[in-house]
């Protein structure tokens, strides 16, 4: 979680409250032969890419179904900036008082950020380096 899950949520959270654009954030939980304790990272993008056959895939029906909506919202995210659009559930943009996140597993569903209590652990540990290196205690 400090490498990938806390620098993406404290990204959009920063992104909601200052930035201009919207931010749309997604955590992928899909489990697959490949991967029965939950996704490895990166595993996502044989979805997104629709390419089932690579790096942790799965070659069911469901997995297909997957890869359909996943690619649907990334095409859309790429022309338009948001990856909502006709037939597809709504993605709803984050904002740092609901921290709505589509969790991408065997039935997507919107709901708030998961790990929070972990993510917001980190937030103090790093804000306490961060004054520390300000003051230098």
């Amino acid at each position: 979680d400090s490498v990938f899950a806390w620098p993406t949520w404290a990204w959009a959270k920063l992104q909601s409250r200052k930035g201009k654009n919207q931010a749309f954030v997604y955590y992928f939980d899909h489990r697959t032969a490949a991967s029965p304790d939950g996704a490895d990272h990166a595993a996502e993008i044989s979805y997104v890419f629709a390419n089932l056959g690579g790096f942790g895939g799965g070659t069911g029906s469901e997995d297909e179904a997957l890869a359909k909506l996943m690619s649907s919202y990334w095409v859309n995210f790429a022309k338009n900036g948001d990856p909502n659009g006709p037939g597809l559930p709504v993605w709803p943009a984050f904002d740092e008082k609901e921290q709505k996140t589509m969790i991408f597993n065997r039935t997507p569903l919107v709901k708030p950020h998961p790990n929070i209590d972990q993510l917001m652990a980190f937030d103090a540990y790093y804000a306490r380096l961060r004054e520390k290196a300000k003051t230098g205690r």
